[in-house]
């Protein structure tokens, strides 16, 4: 009997995406103040949005009126629904932008990839009839651990920008950065390399920025600029895991030989990185509003997210037990 070919799960962790919004949020505002009142104050237009499946909101450290409202999404098509929807232009029009610069070395590498400057050669890449989706920042991951289903805390990311000629990311760019990052760890953090690898993996993730959503964070060759770009971003989450807590961050960021040891492992890389550039942020994650009568029935002690998540992790990361 001819054997049936199964089809891709839709759902597996490499569907998912995870869209970061930046906007402006004054010292001593939580949280964004929606146009229209909704029931829920914190999520606003979000709530009911097929395949939104967790929300956060971050501040940066070394900036922090500059914020970013964080999605994890569960498959490309959900965002980009959402992105066609009236629910996606009140949730901009309540995001108020930032005014950035476009020069990599002020630290905005991950502003004009999301921002689209019109002055600058980033915008010729976006499509011009997509303003809205040209704020999303959409991250693609390989995380075997589900690190982007937890995003809590104090997350540091380095975005790595490379040589990019259109396709798909070549494995060569994952070969090469994960050999050369995987258990880098910068000068004064040694200590934190002593756990076994799978250990580092479990507060250490890669994510590359989406290459099908009209090329956000590509500036493609084209005729009369024969040079792209692609970028690839390592995050780190300082949760107290293996010993990389926020302190460990605060010291190793305030520390010019850490940074120094990052500068001297980039050169490393073949093919050249043309740009890199580092960001610290504080996220939480937004709560979720519950009816009256809803809250009467919801154990405390009991989390059915967090059971159905593990579930589904021993079950996929678990070998097989034959009865």
């Amino acid at each position: 009997m001819a054997r049936v070919k199964q089809l891709k799960n839709p759902h597996r962790q490499h569907h998912k995406r995870t869209s970061w919004t930046r906007f402006h949020l004054p010292l001593g505002q939580d949280w964004p103040a929606w146009s229209n009142s909704h029931p829920d104050e914190h999520r606003g237009p979000l709530v009911g949005v097929a395949g939104c499946e967790q929300v956060w909101l971050g501040r940066k450290v070394d900036d922090p009126e500059q914020a970013a409202l964080i999605i994890l999404w569960y498959t490309e098509d959900a965002l980009k629904n959402f992105q066609d929807s009236p629910a996606c232009a009140e949730f901009l029009r309540s995001l108020p932008e930032n005014d950035v610069q476009t020069s990599i070395t002020s630290g905005a590498l991950l502003q004009d990839l999301s921002l689209g400057d019109a002055d600058s050669d980033v915008s010729m890449s976006l499509a011009p009839s997509a303003p809205s989706s040209s704020r999303f920042l959409t991250f693609q991951w390989h995380s075997p651990f589900r690190f982007e289903e937890n995003l809590k805390g104090r997350i540091t990311f380095t975005a790595f920008e490379m040589p990019y000629t259109g396709g798909p990311i070549p494995q060569e760019w994952r070969t090469t950065m994960h050999d050369a990052f995987n258990m880098f760890v910068p000068r004064g953090c040694e200590d934190l390399r002593n756990p076994p690898k799978a250990r580092m993996q479990s507060w250490t993730a890669w994510a590359w920025v989406n290459t099908d959503l009209l090329h956000l964070g590509q500036r493609v060759a084209t005729e009369g600029n024969t040079t792209g770009r692609g970028v690839m971003c390592q995050f780190r989450r300082w949760n107290g895991y293996s010993g990389a807590t926020p302190e460990r961050e605060e010291a190793s960021a305030t520390n010019p030989l850490a940074r120094e040891s990052w500068a001297q492992r980039v050169e490393t890389v073949i093919p050249p990185v043309t740009a890199w550039e580092q960001e610290r942020w504080d996220i939480n994650l937004v709560p979720r509003y519950v009816p009256p009568e809803d809250e009467e029935r919801i154990d405390p002690e009991e989390d059915p997210e967090y059971e159905q998540n593990m579930k589904e992790f021993l079950e996929e990361n678990l070998p097989k037990v034959n009865n």
